[in-house]
């Protein structure tokens, strides 16, 4: 008996079932009756073919992943350009060194008081610095903010993925 099976790969199996002649007599004189049955699959009986369904049954589900993806995309490219006007602000404790920077950390001002030019050079870089990274992280917060929650629950959970990938490289 000959059987086609498909498994979860889509590779079509040839399952043949043979009756298989009974096991030699034992010596005691006894003799067994019957027969068995034995599955065999060779790899020759193995197509390497997909089962493939049907085209013309998988295009509406094509047509809504090209509409998922239109109307995400159509969502981050106004996020994106509502981004681009997104500022972070940092200011010292006693005034005198200011940052502004964009979105992505680009610094778009420092101002320095005449307070400040009177420190050192390592402290002064060290307060620059710190205010470089406050104002970013005011930006940071700012998009966040500003994004839609829909999308920002996407980014997350990318970000997340991000760093499980990294984690576990």
């Amino acid at each position: 008996m000959r059987t086609s099976a498909s498994t979860p790969l889509g590779i079509a199996l040839k399952i043949v079932a043979e009756k298989v002649p009974p096991p030699p007599a034992r010596r005691t004189g006894q003799r067994e009756t019957g027969t068995a049955t034995s599955l065999t699959v060779s790899p020759r009986d193995v197509s390497e073919e997909p089962v493939m369904p049907e085209p013309a049954a998988e295009l509406p589900r094509y047509q809504q992943i090209l509409r998922d993806f239109e109307e995400k995309t159509a969502r981050l490219a106004r996020a994106a350009a509502g981004m681009r006007d997104i500022t972070g602000h940092a200011r010292s404790r006693d005034g005198s060194v200011e940052v502004t920077v964009t979105g992505t950390g680009a610094v778009l001002d420092l101002r320095l008081s005449a307070k400040a030019m009177t420190r050192g050079h390592l402290p002064l870089t060290n307060e620059i610095m710190a205010m470089i990274r406050q104002a970013t992280v005011d930006a940071a917060d700012k998009t966040r903010a500003n994004l839609d929650p829909e999308l920002a629950a996407e980014l997350a959970r990318i970000d997340q993925a991000r760093q499980d990938a990294e984690g576990t490289a």
